[in-house]
């Protein structure tokens, strides 16, 4: 099995958390971080709504994780700078495609001009440039893309964060932790999108490959001594790990959802959430879970989360939030389903299209 021996997150690992993270998001968009038109929720779908929004984190963390994990065989500034730019590539050609198809369809059908989004009066040429570039923020064509900014940014700091990390992991922890706690009652003021608290989300996913994949941190790895000659201890012991991850992970959530530690609470409490979830995930993976419909929608995460908001909000498609049935749960079955098969379309189209041919292409030449 891969990774049998330590911490690390396979690639399936990976895709489950942002099969999770797309989960959580819907809930946050369809119960919590609802328009003005929509009828609030209350009960469980309201507390799941509110928990939700830790998808932020979550993601974060997996873009972390993953940048890291490549970034190990990077050697020297030209190689860096290659590689991001990759990075930055792949980003575009996934959102380009969706901006090209859904922002027309929602302009012209759905009847929402431009100028809802950027504002009237103002240069819808400059606005349609910016919001290409991931650069609009909260003034995207669509809201939920103000995660865009945050991620782009991130990625530019990634370098910064990962040359601190490699000098050492917990003094980079420690000054994640003490601008995540400190950085609004000192400065002020906030970059962007909370950046001064997501910024330990994204350390985090950091911090998890440099101590997942060392050798010599024993705090930090799981190792199999003779499983073969002691299977019961060997799946005895794993059922004691993924019981204390799930522990760990309540612990985090009733942290977050409640005011238990003074200060600590809400957004600031995500990036533990997702330690958790990251905990609780290898040790299902560790124990022989099958969680290949969760990692199926992992793949389909990043064409999920920009395009379910059309279909949430900007369609009008009010019959999501009308009736007792839809409101008891099943538009979020509804919304997975509707954004999914968009999203399985989408991909089949991009195939026949050459875009990923297209994309790789590119990054040859960047090589």
């Amino acid at each position: 099995m891969e990774n049998l021996n330590r911490w690390s997150l396979s690639k399936q690992d990976t895709l489950v958390l942002k099969g999770l993270a797309i989960i959580a998001l819907l809930f946050h968009h369809l119960y919590c971080g609802i328009p003005a038109w929509i009828e609030p929720y209350d009960g469980a779908l309201a507390w799941l709504g509110d928990l939700g929004k830790v998808c932020v984190a979550i993601f974060l963390f997996c873009s972390g994780y993953g940048l890291s994990v490549q970034y190990d065989k990077i050697k020297g500034i030209k190689d860096s700078c290659r590689y991001m730019l990759k990075r930055f590539v792949s980003f575009y050609f996934n959102y380009w495609v969706v901006f090209i198809v859904f922002v027309p369809i929602t302009v012209f059908l759905f009847h929402r001009p431009l100028s809802a989004a950027y504002g009237e009066n103002v240069n819808l040429v400059l606005g349609i440039g910016r919001d290409l570039l991931g650069l609009q923020g909260f003034a995207s064509y669509n809201i939920t893309w103000w995660f865009n900014k945050l991620l782009l940014l991130l990625y530019l700091l990634f370098p910064l964060f990962y040359f601190g990390i490699n000098k050492n992991g917990f003094w980079a922890l420690l000054v994640s932790l003490l601008v995540c706690r400190y950085w609004m009652t000192i400065v002020g003021y906030d970059l962007y999108g909370a950046l001064c608290v997501y910024q330990l989300s994204f350390v985090c996913g950091i911090l998890w490959n440099k101590w997942g994949n060392n050798n010599t941190n024993k705090c930090f790895r799981m190792r199999y001594h003779n499983v073969n000659s002691n299977r019961e201890w060997g799946r005895g012991r794993s059922c004691l790990i993924l019981f204390g991850a799930a522990l760990f992970l309540l612990a985090m959530v009733l942290c977050r959802m409640y005011p238990i530690i003074p200060h600590w609470s809400k957004v600031r409490m995500d990036a533990f959430v997702a330690v958790g979830v990251a905990l609780f995930v290898v040790s299902l993976h560790r124990l022989g879970m099958n969680m290949r419909i969760m990692a199926f929608l992992g793949k389909h995460s990043a064409n999920i989360y920009l395009i379910h908001t059309f279909i949430n909000v900007y369609w009008h498609f009010s019959w999501l939030h009308n009736g007792t049935l839809m409101r008891s749960g099943m538009n979020f079955i509804v919304l997975l389903s509707l954004s999914l098969l968009s999203s399985i379309v989408l991909e089949w189209v991009k195939e026949r299209l050459g875009v990923y041919k297209l994309m790789n292409y590119v990054k040859i030449k960047l090589s």
